[in-house]
């Protein structure tokens, strides 16, 4: 993975007069290929390869959720629009269809709309506990696999993550998109969740009967009482992108890209 920097097709010797007039470097962190990204175990686990990354603007690799609530529970993968509309959570088909254009390898995108889109969504970033994830995703001279595996049988039983299938590590909920502030109308601090659950990630059914509107980073299906009964599944849709500081010191991103959606154990 590279990071470049486009000053158009003036030659070098009128980069002087082109600072002089305040135009400005265009950073361009490289994406993770859709090609290196892979699906085993139905919709409970995905493998990403990435790439060398040097420290070159780039600073490291961040992964944004959300969770949704639906009645339906699927075990196939769910990694494009058609499959991402049988989970039947009409936030869920909406947000995808937003975020599709920014993901797309086909579109250049400007590398400051990425969180904001993220956190307009009310995307959340993903953290790990026992370690820090922004440093586990820091650059590195070598590629590395990432796996997330959310199957019953993972280990401790838990969702967690793995680099180089090494230690796992388990998987945190945040509150917001690091470096932005909560849209407008979310509540301004994070509620934890019942049966101690804290910030983890568990199981389907400790997630789908909680208040949405403290719980912001869970999708619950409008006019539904989730609070009670049976046969509710949670599911989390993943997108990895580069991130870096420009020479300003603010934050950009590379192109986000889709791991799919991941349903949790029950």
């Amino acid at each position: 993975m590279q990071a470049s920097v486009i000053r158009g097709i003036f030659p070098v010797c009128a980069l002087v007069f082109l600072f002089s007039c305040g135009i400005e470097d265009y950073i361009y962190l490289d994406p993770i290929p859709a090609s290196n990204v892979s699906h085993t175990s139905g919709n409970t686990l995905v493998q990403v390869t990435i790439p060398p990354t040097p420290a070159v603007y780039f600073t490291h690799y961040v992964i944004f959720y959300r969770i949704y609530v639906s009645e339906v529970p699927l075990t196939s993968e769910i990694t494009d629009l058609g499959t991402v509309s049988t989970v039947n959570n009409s936030t869920l088909t909406s947000n995808y269809n937003t975020l599709r254009p920014y993901a797309d390898e086909t579109n250049t995108i400007s590398a400051s709309q990425v969180g904001t889109v993220f956190n307009n969504l009310l995307y959340s970033e993903l953290a790990v506990s026992g370690g820090n994830l922004q440093t586990l995703l820091g650059p590195s001279g070598t590629s590395r696999s990432l796996a997330i595996d959310f199957s019953d049988s993972a280990a401790y039983d838990i969702p967690y993550l793995t680099i180089n299938g090494g230690l796992p590590y388990q998987l945190r909920r945040t509150w917001t998109v690091r470096g932005f502030s909560p849209p407008s109308g979310a509540p301004s601090a994070f509620t934890p969740l019942p049966s101690g659950t804290g910030y983890d990630f568990t199981r389907s059914q400790d997630l789908c009967y909680v208040n949405s509107i403290n719980n912001w980073d869970i999708s619950v299906k409008s006019g539904t009482d989730w609070g009670s009964g049976t046969g509710q599944y949670a599911y989390v849709s993943l997108y990895i992108a580069a991130r870096g500081i420009d020479g300003n010191f603010n934050s950009i991103y590379s192109r986000p890209t889709f791991l799919g959606v991941l349903r949790l154990p029950d």
